[in-house]
């Protein structure tokens, strides 16, 4: 929720963003009403659906709307003078940069949505925004690949990377080696805990039969592999250069991500204002879409921890409005790098714990496991000593002085997240290989 709430706060302070937004949502709750109270054919809902979708992205990035939106984004906030740049509608100052006005209430705006995502029916709010969301989201990564292969970019004065360390990824003027901090931060999805272990509460609730499982799983962590090199092709190529892309990510990683699918879009005819407005949509939905859902399976795992002990925690209510508060404390005190690689270690470290059960399965069952069990160890490694690295530097940070004290707080809890997460997974990773030789050792017509 915080790895994710950062993006997400960014990319919908851009005025041309917030409108097509939400009239993507509201297209999203009309198709579920389409489906599931009036019995309308899913081809006519789909059609129905996505065009208003379509429309809402067009309007979103027009003159009117988006000179409405900036007007809402002008509110409230002083204006300061931050590395030699004027920055308006700053709320306050932190230890990484100025929290403006824009990004503080779209955050706020942005949790509301996931909010609705956990507490209404999946089939009311969740289920049908997911599915328009999915037809603009296949929309772009199709038209940029055509977009690529018309273009064949070159990485142009791209400086090569030749070291082993990179200065900056988790703190300033910090070097963090390669190994592990690049399997947790390039396509954490691609091979993903939340696919095959964490959403299963709730995949399993949508799909009509067990034999879906397989390409909705599998499917969705190949479309994030595909997405990541989309991603890094958008970086390395669609923005003249090297100075290009260090200008576009000073406005943020979603104004590269935009504006790369706009360059590459607009080779297929596509307006680059509407290109950029459809890319920063792409992003918000990405992210939305996990956010709301983990947002649900908070509150339903808190129900399950806490619900016997504290009656409150049943309360789909309550429960989502602690987890949110929860989201809020690491968003305005974190350092949102060090909380994606939090996230990102945790997801893969769920990975290698679903490699981890799988080939205790298979051990059990006399069939071949080394295939899984190899790939099991190296995730489990390489992800407790991404945990490690990342705790470490947290710790150091809230140990930096003259740090304010919700900032020293902010890096305390990451760090604590971190070495709680390395402890659980050494606990897990000691009692799977027990469960590991004894399948090993147990004849397969035995169990």
């Amino acid at each position: 929720m915080g790895a994710f709430g950062a993006i997400v706060a960014g990319l919908l302070a851009n005025p041309k963003v917030p409108i097509g937004f939400i009239i993507v949502t509201l297209a999203g709750v009309l198709a579920g009403h389409m489906t599931y109270r009036m019995k309308r054919d899913l081809v006519s809902t789909t059609i129905i659906t996505v065009i208003i979708a379509l429309i809402g992205v067009y309007l979103g990035q027009t003159g009117a709307l988006s000179r409405l939106m900036e007007w809402f984004n002008g509110l409230v906030g002083y204006t300061t003078t931050v590395a030699d740049k004027e920055v308006k509608n700053v709320l306050y100052m932190t230890p990484y940069g100025p929290m403006t006005w824009p990004v503080w209430i779209w955050g706020i705006l942005a949790l509301v949505f996931c909010y609705l995502g956990s507490v209404l029916p999946i089939w009311r709010f969740a289920q049908p925004v997911n599915y328009v969301s999915f037809w603009l989201v296949i929309a772009g990564i199709i038209g940029a690949i055509i977009g690529i292969f018309i273009v064949r970019p070159g990485f142009g004065d791209f400086p090569a990377f030749t070291g082993f360390y990179a200065v900056g990824v988790l703190a300033p003027g910090v070097a963090t080696p390669l190994w592990p901090i690049i399997f947790v931060t390039i396509a954490c999805g691609a091979i993903s805990g939340w696919h095959s272990l964490v959403t299963t509460s709730g995949t399993s609730r949508q799909l009509e039969r067990e034999t879906d499982t397989l390409p909705v799983t599998a499917g969705a962590m190949y479309t994030e592999a595909i997405l990541a090199v989309l991603s890094l092709t958008f970086a390395v190529a669609g923005f003249a250069g090297f100075a290009g892309y260090k200008e576009a990510l000073a406005r943020g990683g979603g104004a590269v991500f935009a504006g790369g699918m706009a360059k590459f879009l607009n080779v297929l005819g596509v307006p680059t204002d509407f290109g950029a407005a459809f890319g920063s949509i792409f992003l918000v939905i990405m992210a939305l879409t996990v956010m709301q859902l983990v947002l649900r399976f908070m509150r339903i795992a808190s129900a399950e921890l806490l619900g016997d002990r504290v009656p409150v925690f049943r309360n789909p209510h309550f429960g989502s409005v602690v987890a949110i508060l929860f989201t809020l404390l690491i968003l305005w005190t974190g350092f949102w790098a060090r909380i994606w690689i939090l996230f990102g270690g945790s997801n893969q470290l769920f990975a290698g714990l679903a490699l981890m059960l799988v080939s205790i399965w298979l051990a059990n069952q006399g069939k071949t496991y080394r295939w899984v069990a190899y790939p099991a160890v190296f995730m489990y490694v390489t992800t407790v000593a991404a945990l490690l690295v990342t705790g470490w530097v947290s710790l150091q940070a809230a140990l930096k002085p003259g740090l304010a004290a919700p900032f020293v707080f902010g890096n305390l809890v990451a760090a604590v997240i971190a070495f709680a997460l390395v402890v659980l997974a050494v606990i897990l990773a000691i009692d799977g290989l027990r469960s590991f030789q004894r399948a090993r050792l147990q004849p397969a017509a035995a169990t």
